[in-house]
C-alpha cells in the first residue's frame, strides 16, 4: 500500500540566517533604543528640576537680596520676578473649605456635578435625568468640586486685593518666578 498524502505543506521550514541575524539585531536596537529613551526620560526630569530650582529659589532670592525685579544681562536675556499662585484643597478638608467658601460669599465657584453612569445604549433614559434616575435603579454620584483654575485665580484675586484667607486651608501659596521675557538674539557662538 502506498501513502499518496501529500504532507509537503506540514513541514516547516527554518529561517534563513539573514532573517534571524536581522531579528537578533532588531531586537538590540530596540533594547537599545529603550535604555536610551529611559536615560533621556530621566535627564528632563533633571532638566526641569533644575529649571524649578533656578527659576523659583535662586534667581528670586538673589534678586530679592539685590533689591531688583527685572535684570537684563549684557547679551540680551530678560528676567522678571512675577508671583505665581498654587492652590489645591485637600479632600480631608474638602468640607471644612467648601464651609468656608459658603460662609464668606464665595461659595459661587462650588460646582456641584451630578455624574450617571448609562451603558452605551441608554441615551434616551439620559434625557429624563435626574428625579426619577434612582428609581430606575441607576448608581447616582453627587459631587461638588473647584475647578484648580477657578480656585488658583481667586486666591490670586484675594491676595492681590490684600484679603486674609487661610492658606492652609485652600492648600495656597505664593511664590515669586523668575520668567526670561526676552531671550538673547545669538548666545554661545550660534
Amino acid at each position: 500500500m502506498t501513502d499518496s498524502n501529500d504532507y509537503s505543506k506540514f513541514i516547516e521550514t527554518a529561517p534563513d540566517a539573514d532573517g534571524l541575524a536581522s531579528l537578533a539585531q532588531l531586537a538590540t536596537d530596540l533594547y537599545l533604543a529603550e535604555i536610551s529613551a529611559a536615560e533621556a526620560a530621566e535627564a528632563a526630569k533633571d532638566a526641569q528640576q533644575k529649571v524649578l530650582n533656578i527659576s523659583q529659589h535662586r534667581i528670586p532670592e538673589l534678586m530679592t537680596k539685590l533689591g531688583m525685579s527685572e535684570f537684563t544681562t549684557t547679551n540680551g536675556i530678560k528676567l522678571k520676578i512675577a508671583p505665581s499662585y498654587r492652590a489645591s484643597i485637600s479632600k480631608a478638608r474638602k468640607g471644612e473649605a467648601h464651609a468656608w467658601l459658603d460662609e464668606n460669599g464665595e461659595g459661587g465657584m462650588i460646582k456641584h456635578n451630578v455624574l450617571v453612569g448609562f451603558a452605551r445604549d441608554s441615551g434616551d433614559a439620559a434625557a429624563k435625568l435626574m428625579n426619577d434616575l434612582e428609581d430606575k435603579g441607576f448608581n447616582v454620584k453627587d459631587e461638588e468640586k473647584i475647578e484648580s483654575s477657578t480656585l488658583r485665580a481667586w486666591v490670586k484675586r484675594q491676595l492681590e486685593s490684600g484679603a486674609d484667607i487661610p492658606m492652609d486651608l485652600f492648600g495656597a501659596s505664593k511664590q515669586d518666578i523668575a520668567k526670561i521675557t526676552a531671550k538673547p538674539e545669538t548666545m554661545f557662538g550660534e
